[in-house]
């Protein structure tokens, strides 16, 4: 009994935390409909003190109808009036080797109401919405340099990637009606040719996951889930 105990145990901490099938794997699940999960919420590429201009909100809030009214998700929300602004979720991996170079891959579920094919300001609703991924040893963050938010990792323009980050895809969201949008829930990932990035001396490696928009108008996002695997390279 005490054996089957101990056998039970180990794989229940196998699977809530940094564990995989694969030798070496790490999977780290984040759900957002358990809280915040310690991630945080920034938007960048903005004139400095235009926050309430660009009408910036983000932070945990219940899903929008017709989603479920018992869950949450991470909101971010704003206006394109720079015709690029980034908006992001950030968050940190733990427990890695120290200076380890790491391939990533990564799973992320949110809720959109940009349906797809429809025209807009510069761009589609949809398709003109760039969902990113990305990771780095030093800490992603949006800081002010002359003016200017900016963010302090190679995250690429609009639909192209950069060092530190690279596009998934878009959050159109297969719905055709440009008049009565509806929120639906969207799933993209990496493919297998993903990206590397290397751990700091701690063992830490920091995460985004964002929008760079050449929509010039409102985006609203709630994002519900976060996978992230990854295994030495």
């Amino acid at each position: 009994m005490r054996l089957v105990m101990i056998t039970a145990l180990i794989a229940l901490l196998v699977g809530c935390g940094a564990g995989g099938s694969a030798p070496g794997q790490s999977t780290f699940t984040f759900d957002f409909g358990q809280g915040a999960q310690g991630w945080t919420t920034a938007f960048s590429d903005y004139p400095v003190g235009d926050e309430q201009f660009f009408q910036l909100h983000s932070g945990l809030r219940t899903l929008p109808l017709p989603l479920a009214q018992n869950s949450t998700g991470m909101v971010l929300s704003g206006i394109n009036h720079s015709d690029d602004l980034f908006m992001l979720l950030t968050g940190h991996l733990t427990g890695l080797k120290p200076d380890q170079k790491y391939s990533f891959k990564f799973l992320v579920e949110f809720a959109t109401n940009a349906p797809s094919g429809c025209n807009g300001v510069g761009g589609s609703p949809g398709e003109g919405v760039y969902v990113k991924v990305g990771a780095s040893a030093m800490e992603p963050q949006s800081r002010a340099v002359a003016g200017y938010y900016a963010m302090n990792i190679d995250k690429g323009n609009q639909s192209q990637g950069g060092a530190d980050a690279i596009v998934i895809g878009n959050i159109a969201n297969g719905l055709t009606d440009c008049v009565n949008p509806v929120y639906t829930l969207k799933t993209l990932q990496t493919t297998q040719s993903s990206f590397s990035a290397k751990t700091d001396s701690q063992g830490t490696i920091g995460t985004i996951v964002g929008t760079d928009s050449g929509y010039e108008a409102g985006t609203t996002l709630y994002y519900t889930k976060i996978v992230v695997t990854l295994k030495p390279s």
